[in-house]
């Protein structure tokens, strides 16, 4: 896996990209402190960035999301929700 460029992320933007999966847990889902985390990126400027952190921060914890048959496993994800999209393709196209 290729990291983000140097100085791309910061120390906040990993912290960030940590507490939105504390707070996005399924078992248990903390709305408010999702909201916070992306208001707090969004005011610092660092959306992008804290998607980076959290792609890092995923990635770090399974690995396996970065071998073939994790690459499968998520191509497998893409396809299934595609179809149960109306019209079954992205919004943006």
């Amino acid at each position: 896996m290729n990291a983000p460029a140097p100085g791309t992320l910061d120390p906040a933007d990993i912290r960030r990209a940590a507490a939105l999966l504390t707070h996005a847990d399924p078992d248990g889902t903390n709305v408010a402190g999702v909201n916070v985390i992306l208001l707090e990126a969004r005011d610092a400027g660092r959306i992008t960035e804290l998607f980076l952190a959290l792609c890092l921060v995923t990635y770090g914890i399974v690995p396996d999301l970065s071998t073939v048959a994790g690459k499968a496993g998520l191509s497998g994800i893409i396809a299934h929700h595609l179809a149960l999209e109306p019209n079954g393709k992205p919004d943006h196209e």
